[in-house]
């Protein structure tokens, strides 16, 4: 019918125009957005949200879940030049920003980079592990995972010192930090959960992890 514009209807014997068929449709649609809007005003008020039709919500509702959930437009704000020697090769696996600061992981070097916001004041913090990941403990301290030397180092970045170690029973990658604990992926199969001194508290499936999320 799209091809053509028009089909054998065999209940009329006749020929019917795509349009004639779109139109049949959308007046039905909108039959039943009437009828379903009355319904949910009637059974709970608060559940119509002006300029919000029902329309949205029954046709195109994982469309409109995501739609709203992401931004409109991204605008650059900044970028920054991180200058390194002629002939080094940087290669930054990881950022956060605490306060004014900023901190990148210099895998290849084997560093830390500090600087400004900015992108001023550019100083390292050399490693003797390759790091690759990195979350924020406090202002002054950071949290580093070193996947392939299988090494959690906690580093005050005000010092420019390791504070402590922690080993992992696996390769760690991803890393996060909240309410007093560290979030470790571990041989990108199962998460840790443990405290500052390397204790694992529990362990959650990552499998399972990605599901929940998901849902």
């Amino acid at each position: 019918m799209c091809e053509n514009g028009h089909y054998l209807c065999p209940e009329h014997n006749e020929m019917h125009s795509k349009d004639d068929v779109e139109k049949t449709w959308l007046q039905h649609a909108d039959i039943v957005i009437a009828k379903l809007n009355k319904e949910q005003a009637e059974n709970n008020p608060r559940n119509i949200v002006e300029n919000e039709p029902i329309k949205e919500e029954i046709f195109t509702q994982d469309q409109a879940s995501v739609k709203n959930n992401l931004p409109v437009s991204v605008i650059l704000r900044k970028q920054l030049n991180i200058k390194k020697s002629e002939n080094e090769n940087q290669n930054i696996t990881g950022c956060i920003k605490t306060g004014n600061t900023l901190v990148f992981t210099d895998c290849d070097n084997k560093r830390l980079i500090i600087c400004n916001s900015d992108g001023s004041d550019i100083h390292h913090i050399p490693l003797s592990y390759e790091p690759r990941y990195i979350t924020e403990i406090d202002s002054n301290t950071v949290a580093v995972s070193c996947s392939d030397d299988k090494t959690i180092l906690i580093i005050n970045i005000s010092t420019r010192s390791i504070t402590s170690t922690i080993n992992t029973s696996g390769y760690c990658w991803g890393i996060s930090y909240n309410d007093n604990n560290l979030y470790v992926v571990i041989d990108m199969s199962i998460i840790h959960v443990m405290d500052l001194t390397g204790k694992v508290i529990r362990t959650i499936p990552y499998l399972q992890t990605v599901s929940t999320t998901l849902q």
